[in-house]
Parts: C-alpha cells; sequence; structure tokens
C-alpha cells in the first residue's frame, strides 16, 4: 500500500486571530478589569495559542495599542465629524456636533462604557496605550475640525476649556449610564431619552459660550 500522504496544518487566518485577540482584550477588561489582563488570560478568551499574541503584536502592550486603537473600541475621526461634513459649520455648532456624535458613538459599544468605568477606578500601565489612542485621536480632529482651538485669545482658551469640560462630562454620563436603567439626572448615552437630553444640552452650553464670530471681527458700537 502506498505511503499516506502526510496532510500539511491548514494556513492560520491571521486577520480573524488578530480580531479574536483584540475582542478578547475588551471583553476582558470591561468584565474583570486590567488587573485581569494577561497574554495566557488574553489567549485563553480568544482560543488561541498564547505565542500569537507575540508573533502578531510583540507583546501585550502591542496587542493593547491596537486594541486601543480600533473603532471597536474608540470612535473614528469620520464618527464624529460625520465624514467630515460638520466642517463649514460655525465653532459652536462643530464642537456641539462632535460631541453629540460621540456620545451617540459611546452608546453604540458599551463595552467601551464598561471600560471607561474601570478606568476610573483602577490605573496602571496599561491605561497608557488607551490614553496614547485617544490623544492622537484628539490631534487628529483639532487641526482640521476646531483650528480656532489653536489660536492665541480668549476664545481659543473658552473653547478648549469648553471641550475638555465637556467631554469628561460626556465620558461620566456613559459610565453612570453604561446600563440603560441608570442615567445622571436624566442625561445617558444608552437610552434614547436621556441621550436627547444630554445632546441638547451640549448645544444649548457650546451656542451660549461660542456662538457668534470671534471678538477681534465683531463691530462697535
Amino acid at each position: 500500500m502506498p505511503a499516506a500522504t502526510k496532510r500539511k496544518p491548514a494556513p492560520r487566518d491571521r486577520e480573524a486571530t488578530e480580531a479574536k485577540l483584540k475582542a478578547a482584550v475588551g471583553a476582558l477588561l470591561a468584565r474583570d478589569g486590567f488587573a485581569s489582563l494577561g497574554v495566557r488570560a488574553v489567549a485563553r478568551e480568544a482560543q488561541v495559542d498564547p505565542m500569537l499574541v507575540g508573533r502578531y503584536f510583540g507583546g501585550l502592550p502591542g496587542l493593547l495599542d491596537a486594541y486601543a486603537a480600533s473603532a471597536a473600541h474608540w470612535p473614528s475621526v469620520a464618527e464624529v465629524t460625520e465624514n467630515g461634513a460638520i466642517a463649514g459649520l460655525p465653532l459652536d455648532q462643530r464642537l456641539a456636533r462632535i460631541l453629540a456624535n460621540f456620545a451617540e458613538a459611546l452608546a453604540r459599544r458599551p463595552v467601551t462604557c464598561e471600560i471607561l468605568a474601570w478606568e476610573a477606578a483602577q490605573r496602571s500601565e496599561l491605561t497608557d496605550a488607551l490614553d496614547r489612542a485617544r490623544v492622537a485621536w484628539a490631534e487628529a480632529i483639532v487641526p482640521q475640525y476646531l483650528p480656532e482651538l489653536r489660536e492665541p485669545g480668549a476664545r481659543a482658551t473658552d473653547a478648549n476649556a469648553l471641550l475638555a469640560l465637556l467631554g469628561a462630562a460626556v465620558h461620566y454620563i456613559a459610565v453612570r449610564n453604561r446600563h440603560a436603567d441608570q442615567d445622571w439626572a436624566g442625561l445617558g448615552v444608552r437610552n434614547a431619552p436621556g441621550r436627547a437630553r444630554l445632546i441638547a444640552a451640549l448645544t444649548i452650553v457650546c451656542t451660549a459660550v461660542l456662538a457668534g464670530p470671534p471678538p477681534q471681527t465683531r463691530k462697535r458700537k
């Protein structure tokens, strides 16, 4: 009888495996917090060989960087700027729409809301990857869609403070409302009525502080 032909192992689908590993990071972070993260724990959650974490990402820090930058965790620039459609609007409307779209994006990412809750109580070097991705995200938005924030003067100072303050508010409300029945004084992201109230409030505040032309262009009476 002829010798049996040795079957070659099926090639790994790297893209699918990377996606499984990133999804496993999100699941572990949301369920058990940052202390749960480790190469073996992530691989076990993804049901893959632990060696693939190093092979595909160079180790756990690289995997966390990849997860932090993924659209599954954080909204893209296009998502919060409506594919650039907000570019021609006045500053107050641009800022309000970015914040409103950010709230809508968090509503579509319940795992991210859980991770934000863990971050508020538990910091470690692993959270640095999430921070780096978010800083890069903001730095991609501001020059193109909020260039006024880079200009000298009181109006830019006000706009920067407003963005930081309202962005933090959306973060906090997302954490409080990560379960749809737990909002914050009627504001939320995970339930439609609370989200509508939040977006209306963001618009009111941005309009009150920033509506109208820059001070140097206003005509004196």
